[in-house]
């Protein structure tokens, strides 16, 4: 994680969004806790715009990761201005908390129904049922929906109308809980922990919602360890049991008749709890902590117990506090693929340990983006000698077990054979990364494969590209995994795996940034460098290629463009150069690739090398879109020299020495809306593409029947993706009375004549810029 998978947005008091904080501008601090409150610190200069809003009382800030989920969301408590020498306009700092804040601000009380604290029949608010689902049910009753509402302004309203309520998952064993003033917040981590499931408020969209969230075991596919690179430093705090006998008292029973004080307290409700980790910890530390639990607003023997072991929950086990800070590239996200209260691996001081992560800090500032998490351990943990050999034992065990390479893969080839001899060499001195898979298939679920890096041959054309080659599969864990395919002409593609539930994505080509070919290559003959397949996306492109050699100085540099089918493909040469000879290159040009409707191909024409000399090819991508300008993977790749035949009289070639642009051939689009070409010796309506992605209208057209609609929607024709303007531009034409008219071309293709008569409009002398 980084700063730039975040943004920070400014919130006023009705929840409204107002604006994101500049990275330039901003200095942040979150501090956040599991099941409890957390804090954040803002600084940006006093003259924004948004500091303005942050004075304002009910402010806030929102926290959104890169996926669109809220980190983190709270309100403003103190903005504080401050100004130096060295920084006369000043600076703001506001200091915040979690929106989990206001379920601390309110208490529960005894018949949430009734508004006033001096009119409550009830002793509590005693409910039974699934742990869960009391949650909620306190929640509603004291600040959701079904809280009361008044028009006495002395009473005010207990409903806060801004609170919604998320989804009830009915998690956790069936339970009794009172309510007496309780403070919310308080009373729900007591039924969370009974429940094992973590709360937060965040806001979602103009509302705080409360929801609930699972915690997940992911000791498997998190683990962090200061040898696997996966952290930057730890820091290890352990402390004994804070209890480990809870003595819990009820209520008083009633005093008979002449029963005195002794007799009378003798008669109270008590009952002992402990749990298998108190007990250990007592051993372990050599201490018998004694608490006493004051319950005497319970009567059942089964809600002391339940009293107790909440208790206990909450201290009865040696404390063992891990802070630790993750490495910059650390490769899965925090909050989106771990989350507060999941259960992660974690090795300090030579002992692997299962933790639950209880907290976190993350802080960018002028000396970067810094996180850190705090791990809390509801297990003792033995740091003797003994216990570090006898984990060291079960760490080589494991990696023991799982490096058994299974029976022989058949390779496609000698040279891929000797690929996995080589990278298997490599992959030895990987943790969980020593496995060969048997062949799958080409839609085998990651889970198939070893953890870690494997390696298979592909010997038939199931997987896509349709080619022999080897595929390395690097497999995190159940949410991240991807695999690059490398075949036998040394071309590479990579898919990804995104999560547990989804699959494979498609096929990406992975362009070679640099090749050097050796000679000799054959004078008067076509070489193709590059190729841009077929796609329906309506893919776009853009490279510049630089090709150099160490034959008499040859340099040239070209830069070609494709914006889905040939028609719409520019080439242009920027530099070329031959110290004393004829460069080696002389012609350029974008060809079909094999007849395929959005195919090209890049060559050049060599006019030829002597066998000591070699090539070395470069290649610089820019941008490349697909529909609606959303970015594309596909781009020019296959970077390779391949000796093709044509002949090298095509129109669509360039000669590089004078520096003559190609430029693409006119398109007659449809005609909509009842418009028509005029006809006569005039032009038909068309367009093109030029170098440098400037498109240009010609024709004349008519309308056959109906009037001008001067809203736009009804276009003469629409362009194509690729050749369409980033904004509405209006243009100035006339039609055949010599009556000025005007001509809007639209982001989406449109092409208007909305200012004109039905007679005659002329599209010549239109030009503009396509869209980037």
């Amino acid at each position: 994680m980084d700063i730039t998978h975040l943004t920070v947005e400014v919130r006023d008091k009705d929840l409204n969004r107002i604006g994101q904080i500049p990275l330039e501008d901003l200095t942040l601090t979150i501090e956040d806790q599991f099941r409890n409150v957390g804090s954040w610190t803002v600084s940006l200069p006093s003259e924004s715009p948004l500091a303005a809003v942050l004075r304002q009382p009910g402010s806030g800030i929102i926290v959104t990761l890169e996926n669109g989920d809220v980190l983190m969301s709270g309100p403003a408590i103190k903005p504080e201005d401050a100004a130096t020498s060295t920084d006369p306009n000043g600076t703001l700092t506001v200091n915040g908390l979690t929106d989990d804040v206001l379920m601390a601000d309110r208490l529960a009380f005894p018949n949430p129904a009734n508004l006033d604290p001096a009119n409550q029949p009830q002793t509590h608010d005693v409910r039974t049922g699934i742990a869960e689902d009391l949650m909620f049910a306190y929640v509603n009753a004291n600040i959701g929906p079904a809280a009361p509402t008044s028009s006495d302004p002395n009473l005010g309203s207990r409903r806060d109308p801004r609170l919604q309520l998320g989804v009830n998952s009915h998690r956790g064993p069936v339970v009794t809980k009172r309510a007496r003033f309780d403070v919310l917040g308080s009373l729900l981590r007591d039924l969370a922990v009974t429940a094992d499931i973590g709360f937060k408020v965040l806001q979602v969209g103009k509302k705080l919602e409360f929801r609930t969230f699972g915690v997940t075991d992911r000791t498997k596919s998190i683990r962090l360890d200061i040898r696997n690179n996966m952290l930057a430093g730890h820091k290890v705090a352990t402390a004994p049991p804070s209890i480990t006998r809870a003595i819990v008292a009820g209520q008083d029973v009633e005093r008979n008749e002449g029963a005195t004080d002794e007799e009378w307290l003798t008669e109270r409700q008590f009952v002992a709890v402990s749990s298998p980790e108190s007990r250990a910890g007592e051993a372990a530390w050599g201490r018998r902590v004694e608490v006493f639990v004051d319950r005497r607003q319970q009567d059942g023997n089964d809600e002391l117990i339940q009293a107790g072991q909440e208790a206990l929950q909450a201290g009865g086990f040696a404390q063992v506090a891990v802070q630790v800070v993750p490495m910059e590239d650390f490769y899965s996200t925090f909050g989106v693929d771990w989350h507060l209260g999941d259960h992660i691996t974690v090795v300090v001081q030579g002992v692997e340990m299962q933790a639950i992560i209880t907290g976190y800090v993350l802080t960018y500032d002028s000396n970067g983006f810094r996180m850190g998490v705090t791990l809390g351990d509801p297990a003792a943990v033995d740091r003797s000698p003994a216990a570090k050999v006898q984990a060291l034992d079960s760490r080589v065990s494991s990696l023991e077990r799982s490096s058994v390479t299974p029976a022989a893969v058949t390779a496609a080839s000698q040279k891929a054979d000797d690929d996995i001899a080589s990278l298997d060499g490599r992959l030895d001195a990987l943790e969980y990364a020593r496995a060969i898979p048997t062949p799958f298939p080409e839609t085998e679920r990651v889970q198939s494969y070893p953890k870690g890096a494997s390696l298979m041959a592909v010997q038939d054309n199931l997987w896509s590209p349709a080619t022999l080659g080897t595929v390395a599969t690097f497999h995190h864990n159940e949410y991240r995994s991807f695999q690059l395919f490398n075949d036998i002409n040394h071309r590479l593609w990579t898919r990804r795996y995104h999560d547990a539930s989804g699959g494979w994505g498609s096929w990406d080509a992975i362009p070679v940034d640099e090749v050097v070919f050796a000679g000799p290559l054959s004078a008067g003959q076509w070489y193709r460098i590059a190729s841009f397949p077929a796609d329906a996306s309506n893919a776009k492109a853009s490279a510049e290629f630089v090709l150099s050699s160490d034959v008499a100085h040859s340099f040239i540099r070209l830069r070609a463009s494709v914006a889905f089918n040939a028609p719409r493909a520019t080439l242009s040469v920027e530099e070329c150069s031959g110290f004393d000879t004829t460069p080696l290159f002389t012609l350029a040009r974008i060809v079909g690739l094999n007849g395929q409707a959005g195919g090209h191909a890049l060559e050049v024409f060599c006019t030829g090398m002597p066998a000591q000399g070699s090539v070395r090819m470069q290649v610089k991508h820019d941008d490349w879109k697909g529909a609606n300008g959303a970015k594309f993977a596909q781009r020019w790749s296959n970077l390779q020299f391949l000796p093709v035949s044509a002949t090298p009289g095509s129109p669509q070639t360039v000669l590089m020495q004078r520096g003559i642009w190609w430029t693409g051939d006119w398109t007659v689009p449809t005609l909509l809306n009842n418009w028509a070409n005029l006809g006569s010796d005039y032009g038909t309506a068309a367009f093109r593409m030029r170098p440098g992605g400037v498109v240009e209208l010609a024709g004349v057209v008519r309308l056959a029947s109906g009037a001008i609609d001067t809203s736009g929607n009804t276009p003469s024709f629409l362009l194509p993706v690729g050749c369409r303007p980033a904004m509405r531009k209006i243009f100035p034409s006339l039609n055949g009375s010599n009556v000025a008219a005007r001509v809007d071309v639209y982001p989406d293709g449109k092409v208007s004549v909305v200012v004109g008569t039905p007679g005659s409009e002329t599209f010549d002398g239109i030009t503009f810029l396509a869209e980037k």
